[in-house]
């Protein structure tokens, strides 16, 4: 039998977690809720190794002496390693890992390295047969295809095995928006399973809002908007708890990424009525504030969100015909000025404008500076960070008053301002 070296074992899982670090950095699906974007997928798992072993636990044996002890792995199947090397028919593995029964699976995925004349263990999980034939599948996909992959994803999405399921589940969450339009245009995301899906009743609820979106993009008008109009007055409705769902559909989480995720699909397939949703949440400062921040969520995609050039003309997603034109400015600003009025927004439209550069709203920013309602020092601070930025001469005519009544206040953001300012910018006023 071959042991493996303890003290890699550790390091192989530290450095894992490095590489989960870092590969939550990447652009990822906007809409996907939760803490789908941080999980780290068997994919990621088994990139950290040469070895990708599948066989069963035995024998476990606790050591007192130093907490810990060893368990058997007998390998049954090579899933990915060295051409021209075999590995040992069993290992020990240098880990405690009690097989009581059906409370420990006995089938495990085992990640290895043989270095200098040894093997060293990077990982591991349990993994049924559903599991490994699941694994398979991934090991084989095109690193750069991605509608290949988002299509394999997507037709494990309600797999019967939870944790195939999920796993396939953080993997689309990994895609990014413009991938996931790619794959779209390519038939990766068939409408039927896309309807039937969103009405699953056991849908996890960090998929909804990516799977709207996904709606949006391939789906059909009246039949898909009126889906989606529903999913979102429902969703609507919840009033930041956990709602009933209606017989045949899953359960929606008031999370705001699905918000934003069914409002996004609903703009997509019937811009007119997705934006007067939008602005009707808007209006009334008495709504949840997740279904405020939802829709601020919502103008945040379609101000960054620009189509990819694909190389060839597909069946969809639709284009300038749908909602996903290449500006939105008018809506967005229209938009924009609703939420200038509500103090507990107010600072994250005012620096969504600056940022932009948009200067379209600015006498209606200075305007609310005195307003009662936007007397939090942090909506205050947005305001004049925002007349630093801006052009016109009602921004100096503002700037010359609050220097006068609030010096310190416009001082200590010039100072913020120099601070973070991108090398090579114009100075500020």
């Amino acid at each position: 039998m071959r042991r493996v070296e303890r003290q890699s074992w550790w390091c192989g899982f530290a450095g894992l977690v490095v590489l989960m670090m870092f590969a939550t950095l990447g652009w990822a699906c906007t809409f996907c809720g939760g803490g789908l974007r941080s999980r780290p997928t068997w994919r990621q798992q088994a990139a950290s190794a040469t070895w990708v072993l599948y066989g069963s636990l035995a024998n476990p044996r606790f050591d007192p002496g130093s907490e810990g002890g060893s368990t058997e792995f007998h390998i049954r199947e090579v899933l990915r390693g060295e051409r021209g090397r075999m590995p040992p028919r069993q290992i020990l593995l240098p880990v405690y890992l009690p097989v009581i029964g059906n409370a420990t699976p006995r089938d495990y995925v085992v990640l290895a390295d043989w270095r200098g004349g040894r093997w060293v263990l990077a990982g591991g999980f349990p993994a049924s047969e559903a599991a490994v034939a699941y694994l398979k599948g991934v090991l084989q996909l095109p690193e750069q295809d991605t509608v290949a992959r988002c299509a394999y994803f997507f037709r494990h999405l309600d797999h019967a095995e939870a944790a195939v399921a999920a796993d396939a589940l953080a993997e689309l969450g990994r895609i990014s928006d413009a991938e996931l339009y790619r794959a779209a245009a390519h038939g990766a995301f068939p409408v039927a399973r896309l309807r039937q899906l969103l009405r699953h009743p056991r849908l996890a609820p960090e998929a909804q809002g990516m799977l709207a979106y996904l709606l949006g993009l391939c789906g059909q008008v009246p039949q898909d908007a009126d889906v989606l109009r529903e999913l979102w007055q429902q969703w609507s409705s919840l009033g930041g708890a956990a709602g009933s769902p209606s017989p045949g559909s899953s359960a929606l989480s008031s999370d705001s990424s699905v918000g934003s995720g069914l409002l996004t699909g609903l703009i997509l397939l019937d811009p007119s009525l997705g934006w007067r949703l939008a602005c009707e949440v808007l209006r009334d400062p008495q709504r949840p504030f997740s279904q405020r921040w939802a829709v601020l969520e919502t103008l945040r995609f379609f101000q960054a969100f620009r189509p990819p050039v694909l190389s060839a003309p597909e069946p969809g997603p639709k284009r300038e015909s749908a909602g996903l034109r290449r500006d939105h400015r008018a809506d967005l600003l229209r938009c924009y000025a609703l939420l200038l009025r509500q103090g507990d927004l107010a600072d994250q439209a005012v620096e969504d404008l600056r940022r932009w550069g948009w200067w379209d709203l600015t006498a209606d920013i200075l305007r609310h500076f005195d307003a009662p309602t936007h007397q939090a020092p942090i909506v205050r601070r947005a305001i004049v960070r925002y007349a630093l930025s801006a052009p016109g001469p009602e921004v100096q005519d503002f700037l010359r008053e609050v220097r006068r009544r609030e010096p310190e206040l416009v001082r200590s953001v010039e100072e913020l301002l120099r601070q973070y300012e991108p090398a090579g910018s114009k100075p500020r006023r």
